[in-house]
This record gives structure tokens, C-alpha cells and sequence, in this order.
């Protein structure tokens, strides 16, 4: 309650003042319960779906969409699925079961180079052609076996990628690593970035397959903002090369990819050399919690077999020519 104006009058004077005045013009502690939000605990952050279940959610999309005739859009770009494959059959129908499952409305392509596989990738590769057409999806393909020599060695990803671009038809480049999954709108939304900046190198967020195999360099990886991606380019690649999408234009200013290790990070600072940096040369696309890819990692993956001293020789010359 409110003190009395004698009580007050009083304290002010200098006289003692009665303690319930005191108590009343400062105002007694509040009896009242605590608010009720304030015992509850901090809210969990949205669960995030594992790898798996989203590789197994993207089979089941493809699965169904199989058979069934895309409604494709003619005046929407044509993308054309760059897919490097060496003694993939183990895994090439989950990649190729992706394609079927996009969500983009445009005409799709997909182009296959198989480099000297010695396994079932080639009568993988011939089964899933009529598949993929007769959901009006485009597919191109050839193999350094495929023309006789049977004993032909693979020529590395770098070779593989140049050849599978070199048969494509697409104004615009999406790449697909044959262990690799997309989700079902990675296309679509790559698009819609490129449309925007079409001079860009365009990444999307990924998820490790399997989960956790990498946590640190996913962790980094998503990180970055766009800022982030121009100012680490030194360090590595900051979009990571299965995610790339770009204008086949931006692919022959560069000249495609030195067919040698660490092909993708040559690649990346020769287009860096190349874009101002107003132009957005690079965007990723997508978030760690709305990957666009399913980004496997196993022991024998390319990117865990190169020699880090590889890697480490690319970001010297371009230190040297982009900022000495």
C-alpha cells in the first residue's frame, strides 16, 4: 500500500521513520509466484532429420515419381547433371534415383562419363537410360571402356568431369557426384539463385553421409556467409565442389577443370582470378538444417585420399596473384 503523507513527511524531516512506512514507501518484496515461462526450460532447437532418413525419404520420392512423365516447363533453362563415375554401381541408383525425385519443372539432363570402371557401372548406367527417359529426363552417356579399349585407365574426376560436361547440352551445370544424393530441391533452388546471378558459382548446404563424419569441416563449412566465402577462399574450397552449380558460360571462361589432383580447387581460384568481386562469384544456397545434398564420405573418397600437401601447393600462386 501506499505510505501516509505524514509518515513520509516525517522521514523526510529527518525524524526516524516507522518501519512499516519504510516498508510501504519502498514497496514489501513481491509474494507473487515467479512467472510461470520462467520455470520452463529454454526451448529445444527444431530436431533435424538424419541422413538416412532424408536419403530414404528421397528413394521413396523417387520410387514413385518413376514411370511418370515429368510436366517440363520449355522456357525454364536447361540444366544439365554432370555425373563423374568410376566402379559406382554400388551406389549410382540412389544418385540417379535423386534426379527423378527434383522438384524443378525445367528440361533436365542427365551426362554420365563412367572412367575405366571394372565393375557393374556400365550395365547400371545403360539400365537406368530408359528410366530416366521415360520420366523425361534426358541422359547422355559414354565411358573411356566404352569404345573398345577394355583395358583403358581411368583418367581421374578431373578428366571425367570434362568429358561428361563436353557431351551435355545444358545452358547451366549442376554437379553430381556419383555416391552423392540430392535433395528434392536442389535443382530448382540453384536455378533460382543463378537466374538471380548468373555469373556466380553457386554451392548449397549438404549434410555428411553419415552423419557426423566430418563434424568439424560441416560445422566451418556452414559457417560462412557470403562475405565468409569470399575472405576464407585461401583456407579451401568455402563451396564445396559436389554442391556446384554454374552457368556453362562461367565453366568455359575458367576452361574446365585441370585433370590433376585437387582438380576442383584449381578450378575454384581460377574463377576467382577471374570474377570481380561485386559480380557475387560465389553463393551458397540452402542451410545446415535444409541441406540441398546428402554428401557421403567413406575411407576411399576422393577427398580424403588426395595428399594434403596437394592441396596446400593450389592456395600459394593464387595468394600471389590475387592479392601480392
Amino acid at each position: 500500500g501506499c505510505a501516509s503523507s505524514a509518515g513520509l513527511a516525517a522521514c523526510s524531516a529527518g525524524e526516524p521513520c516507522p518501519a512499516g512506512e519504510l516498508r510501504a514507501s519502498l514497496g514489501e518484496p513481491s509474494k507473487r509466484p515467479p512467472d510461470e515461462a520462467l520455470l520452463l526450460p529454454p526451448p529445444k532447437r527444431p530436431s533435424v532429420a538424419s541422413a538416412e532418413s532424408l536419403a530414404a525419404e528421397v528413394a521413396r520420392l523417387g520410387a514413385a515419381a518413376e514411370g511418370r512423365p515429368r510436366d517440363v516447363d520449355p522456357s525454364l533453362p536447361r540444366v544439365s547433371l554432370v555425373v563423374p563415375a568410376h566402379n559406382a554401381a554400388w551406389c549410382l541408383d540412389e544418385a540417379l534415383a535423386s534426379v527423378l525425385a527434383q522438384t524443378y519443372r525445367g528440361p533436365l539432363e542427365v551426362s554420365i562419363f563412367d572412367d575405366g570402371s571394372s565393375d557393374g557401372t556400365r550395365a547400371l548406367i545403360e539400365a537406368w537410360i530408359p528410366r530416366l527417359r521415360a520420366a523425361r529426363v534426358d541422359c547422355v552417356a559414354s565411358g573411356s571402356r566404352w569404345g573398345g579399349d577394355a583395358h583403358a585407365e581411368a583418367g581421374g574426376i578431373g578428366f571425367a568431369k570434362n568429358r561428361a560436361v563436353a557431351q551435355s547440352s545444358g545452358s547451366l551445370l549442376a554437379f553430381l557426384d556419383a555416391d552423392d544424393v540430392m535433395l528434392p530441391r536442389r535443382v530448382e533452388l540453384q536455378v533460382a539463385a543463378l537466374s538471380a546471378s548468373p555469373r556466380s558459382l553457386v554451392g548449397g548446404a549438404w549434410r555428411r553421409w553419415p552423419d557426423g563424419a566430418t563434424a568439424h569441416h560441416e560445422a566451418w563449412a556452414h559457417s560462412l556467409d557470403e562475405e565468409g566465402l569470399w575472405l576464407h577462399q585461401f583456407r579451401e574450397t568455402t563451396v564445396q565442389m559436389p554442391t556446384w552449380a554454374m552457368a556453362r558460360a562461367t565453366f568455359d571462361a575458367v576452361g574446365g577443370f585441370e585433370e590433376v589432383p585437387a582438380e576442383d580447387l584449381l578450378f575454384f581460384h581460377a574463377h576467382l582470378d577471374r570474377a570481380a568481386r561485386a559480380e557475387r562469384p560465389l553463393l551458397r544456397v540452402g542451410s545446415r538444417e535444409e541441406p540441398l545434398l546428402l554428401y557421403r564420405w567413406t575411407a576411399s573418397s576422393m577427398t580424403s585420399t588426395v595428399d594434403r600437401r596437394t592441396l596446400l601447393q593450389a592456395p600459394p600462386p593464387a595468394l600471389e596473384g590475387g592479392v601480392l
